[in-house]
């Protein structure tokens, strides 16, 4: 069911109740937790007269809606006691037919959050000799589960892979429950005058841990091919030397001696 809405479960009585009973409900988490995934404070729900025309009647299990991405999340509902008011002294009045199959039941949440991953425009520059340039990262809706990467790609533009910075395929994890984080890229401190360089990079579809069971997953969290472009700074000065070379012309006189 999808997080979004709350979902009617059906229960059935044959017979009239001339009192007032109730069914005693209990919640078992298996990967959704009670009180943040879905409201488990419902333990006591009143059955209804029976008319004689439907021996089914509803109750009402609410989820909690999010702005999270998560995996499909599931908990039990059991039923635990049929009861009465306390002044009806009867307690084999109403049976459960079969405890291993009518007692419980496993409701499944069905999660309906997207992300979009982007990167944030860089608008400094980077000294060469700082050793990395920090690229942020945004998402629109955090994500909960762990193991989901995000691929980077790197084009030059001016400046060069390998000599002005390592520009190798980084597949770093997601920050889990954030809308901010950021990865580092290695700048290369050489020993050149030149002018400022940048290179680009870019965002490769995310890579979807093989636990996650979401179906179409990249529909859901899929990164944009928005590209931002790292500016790097040179540091470097050089110092210029001039030589001066003095030449001396000596003046030769000879003596003739008649």
């Amino acid at each position: 069911m999808s997080e979004f809405v709350a979902v009617f479960y059906s229960s059935y009585i044959n017979l009239l109740c001339s009192t007032f009973c109730f069914l005693a409900l209990s919640y078992d988490d298996i990967t959704a937790t009670g009180g943040s995934d879905y409201a488990n404070t419902n333990v006591h729900i009143p059955i209804p007269t029976y008319t004689g025309t439907s021996d089914q009647f509803n109750f009402l299990l609410t989820f909690t809606s999010d702005q999270i991405v998560e995996d499909h999340e599931r908990f039990n509902v059991i039923l635990t006691e049929v009861g009465a008011l306390p002044a009806f002294s009867r307690t084999d009045f109403i049976v459960v037919t079969d405890v291993a199959i009518d007692q419980s039941t496993s409701v499944t949440i069905i999660d309906d959050d997207s992300a979009t991953l982007t990167v944030v425009s860089d608008t400094a520059c980077h000294a060469e000799d700082d050793g990395t340039a920090t690229v942020t990262l945004t998402l629109d809706n955090q994500v909960e589960d762990e193991g989901f990467k995000f691929g980077v790609t790197y084009s030059d533009i001016d400046a060069s892979v390998s000599t002005d910075f390592i520009g190798t395929v980084t597949l770093g994890d997601f920050a889990t429950l954030t809308n901010l984080f950021s990865f580092t890229v290695s700048l290369v401190d050489d020993e050149v005058v030149e002018f400022e360089q940048s290179f680009s990079l870019s965002l490769a579809p995310v890579s979807i841990p093989t636990s996650f069971i979401r179906s179409e997953p990249f529909v859901y969290l899929h990164a944009t091919s928005r590209t931002a472009t790292v500016t790097i700074k040179d540091d470097d000065t050089g110092t210029q030397t001039f030589w001066v070379f003095v030449f001396y012309r000596f003046e030769t006189k000879s003596l003739f001696v008649t």
